[in-house]
């Protein structure tokens, strides 16, 4: 495995150093005893960056190098994900068990965007399959998921950066990521409970909301959450307009002792002028069957504990299940009050 390494990089690997041309270029990890016995390759010098590469070319690199070097270990069949973060490019061949993806278990490349190979991982211990005890299957979870969610009509930033097909303008949305309920491991649905503000989260609330006005901004703001702990008191607010909260929430955070602010995390939300009308054109009952129809879900083997059998350590998984999302796109964020149009999440 080592004298593949060393022809992917067309260095030569020794003692846990990877030397190109006389000079270090990385370091790695090699264990016979492992389960696959190249732990990792991490590069150690900092190059100039050439042409970028389109994401095709990057991932087709990734799952290549990554085959180049474990195929060995591949006794069945595999599944590729890739992600941009950044500056980077994130390959994973995935393990698969019954045509079900093994998650967070596999091969992990990480790639500079002009094809440089920064890291390369594989786990440092064995798999094993516990019996599952799922009896839902992905249609009906969607289905629970989707009559359990609960909305919230508010302002979303939908932003060039974060959303596909952002346009850097406020939206009238129907929310649906504040909503959602948890789904267990064995498919059932829970609304996570929400309680209401005591009457010390509300002093501090009161507390929070004259200190924003008193010495940042005079907007209209409502308390969202409150977190007392020994030391320091957590409040978020969100600025609302027409009734209805404007952007994600702001957090300040309160040393209690000494009645003082310490933090104050403030976002755009709170300066940002809105020129929609409040009145959603498209209505909520229209959305939820859009919901319904968009909601995916497809099983996966979830790794749960590590235990140790016959002297090694092995990662146990149990069947789940995982949002399914077109290809780099993230969970859906909201829909368009107006139009009706999903708001999705984008992954680089």
């Amino acid at each position: 495995m080592l004298t593949k390494l060393a022809h992917l990089l067309r260095a030569t690997c020794e003692d846990g150093i990877v030397k190109k041309d006389g000079e270090e270029i990385g370091i790695y990890e090699y264990r016979e005893d492992a389960p696959y016995p190249l732990l990792y390759y991490m590069a150690t010098t900092d190059v100039p960056m050439q042409e970028q590469l389109d994401r095709e070319t990057l991932e087709r690199r990734g799952r290549e190098s990554l085959m180049h070097l474990y195929g060995d270990y591949v006794t069945t069949s595999t599944d590729v994900t890739s992600v941009r973060v950044d500056d980077q490019y994130y390959v994973t061949l995935h393990f698969m068990h019954e045509q079900q993806r093994l998650e967070s278990y596999g091969f992990g490349i990480v790639l500079r965007l002009d094809g440089v190979i920064e890291m390369i991982s594989a786990p440092s211990v064995a798999y094993e399959i516990v019996p599952s005890h799922v009896h839902t299957t992905p249609k009906q979870l969607a289905t629970r998921v989707a009559e359990a969610t609960k909305w919230t009509l508010r302002w979303l930033y939908v932003s060039q950066n974060d959303f596909v097909g952002g346009d850097d303008a406020y939206h009238l949305v129907y929310d649906v990521s504040y909503g959602m309920p948890v789904v267990e491991m064995n498919g059932e649905v829970q609304n996570p409970a929400v309680s209401e503000l005591t009457s010390e989260e509300e002093r501090w609330g009161e507390l929070t909301i004259e200190w924003i006005r008193t010495h940042i901004h005079d907007a209209t703001l409502r308390v969202e959450h409150v977190l007392i702990e020994e030391e320091i008191v957590h409040v978020h607010v969100s600025r609302t307009y027409k009734q209805l909260p404007v952007g994600d929430s702001m957090l300040v955070q309160w040393n209690q002792p000494l009645q003082k602010v310490e933090e104050a995390h403030m976002t755009h939300a709170l300066y940002d002028p809105i020129d929609e009308c409040a009145e959603p054109l498209v209505s909520l009952e229209d959305v939820k069957a859009k919901w319904r129809e968009d909601l995916r879900y497809e099983y996966v083997w979830f790794p749960t504990e590590e235990v140790e059998k016959e002297g090694q350590i092995v990662q146990q998984f149990e069947q789940s299940f995982i949002q399914l999302n077109p290809p780099h796109t993230g969970n859906i964020q909201a829909y368009d009050a107006k139009t009706g149009a999903v708001i999705r999440y984008k992954l680089n």
